[in-house]
């Protein structure tokens, strides 16, 4: 069976959380199926996609055009109607929706524009009801990470449960350069929190800044620090007012995978009170690293945490803030945590991924009359 991947998305030249996974759900996915043929479509623009071609059953084709309005275009256009009878399978979140697609799979990673829609622009709003909301209505099968986006497909876009297969998925970092030398934890002589993706509107970083400048005093070695930096379809965040009541925070940007693996392994705890998330892969990188993680007590955080983390209401800073004094001032809570995710981090690897992905696939070799 032929599977043609539609790759518009890998024309970035950066890969973002959600560009990641669908790579490594696609590796992944090819290595479980070596009786499928995947087709992938794309942009000779990013260079990780040279890996691919070690693949003995992927098949690169680098036909997309360039500009990104074209780009959009080939999606609605041309891929549909590539190969009729075989199956295309979109992996980043948007897919064909000018008309029905029996053949479609299709990855829906999250609806946050649905659901928070004032923290994206208009023009993503617009798009978004096409290419994603109208698109995973029209797909034969839908395809998420978590239980809880599942319930909202139900819930907000009318799905029906048997069109909705769910797929926990593996870290974003390659779990050998994310797991530490030893399990046995160095003090280290500048500690610090970690907060990881959070100058999106939805990670929270004005509460998380609040929680932080109302125990500084009491963590008087430990710092904050802050990956990742704004992107351009979000709403900007407005966090000036709670920073300048801190005096230890550190914004890097975007790090390397090497530097942010690293990160992780000497932190005091990950802290990811994010109000919405589709996964939250920050989590399971930082039990791989052995990282002990306080995160938000909704959407999907506790389906992904189980009892191996700790929980705050995301709303409230000061229940953030004894979650974050609770670890940083008792160091056998910090172990059992870091244990504790250790163990968790096992349910969430490529490899069943991929298997999980290639039974979806399988399933549908009978056309939909």
């Amino acid at each position: 069976m032929i599977v043609h991947v539609n790759g518009r998305y890998y024309s970035k030249a950066r890969f973002t959380g959600t560009q990641r996974s669908s790579h490594n759900l696609l590796r992944s996915v090819a290595a479980a199926s070596p009786k499928l043929r995947f087709v992938v479509h794309l942009s000779p623009v990013n260079p990780v996609w040279e890996e691919l071609k070690t693949h003995p059953n992927i098949e690169i084709r680098a036909n997309l055009p360039a500009s990104t309005a074209k780009l959009h275009l080939w999606e609605q256009f041309r891929f549909p109607r590539i190969d009729p009878g075989s199956l295309h399978l979109s992996l980043v979140g948007t897919a064909p929706f000018l008309w029905n697609t029996h053949d479609q799979v299709m990855v829906v990673h999250d609806i946050h524009y649905r659901l928070l829609p004032g923290l994206f622009s208009l023009p993503y709003r617009l798009q978004a009801r096409g290419n994603k909301v109208i698109a995973a209505r029209r797909a034969r099968r839908v395809v998420c990470f978590s239980h809880y986006v599942a319930s909202t497909l139900r819930e907000h876009l009318g799905l029906p449960a048997d069109r909705i297969s769910v797929i926990h998925q593996g870290p974003g970092i390659p779990a050998a350069v994310l797991e530490p030398a030893s399990r046995v934890r160095q003090p280290q002589p500048k500690p610090y929190f970690l907060c990881v993706g959070s100058l999106q509107p939805h990670k929270n970083l004005p509460r998380l800044l609040a929680a932080w400048s109302s125990i500084e005093d009491q963590l008087p070695d430990h710092r904050l620090c802050v990956i990742g930096q704004a992107q351009p379809q979000f709403a900007p965040v407005d966090y000036q007012e709670q920073l300048a009541r801190c005096r230890r925070v550190e914004f890097t940007g975007y790090v390397s995978d090497a530097q942010l693996a690293e990160l992780y392994r000497n932190a005091t705890a990950l802290v990811y009170p994010s109000i919405e998330e589709g996964f939250g892969l920050p989590i399971v990188e930082a039990f791989i690293a052995g990282c002990p993680v306080i995160t938000s007590n909704r959407s999907c955080m506790p389906e992904i945490g189980g009892s191996a983390a700790l929980y705050a209401n995301p709303e409230d800073p000061a229940e953030i803030a004894q979650r974050m004094l609770s670890v940083g001032s008792d160091p056998a809570l910090a172990t059992q945590l870091r244990d504790a995710g250790f163990l968790r981090a096992r349910d969430f690897t490529w490899p069943a991924a991929g298997t999980a992905l290639r039974d979806v696939l399988t399933s549908m070799t009978t056309p939909l009359q």
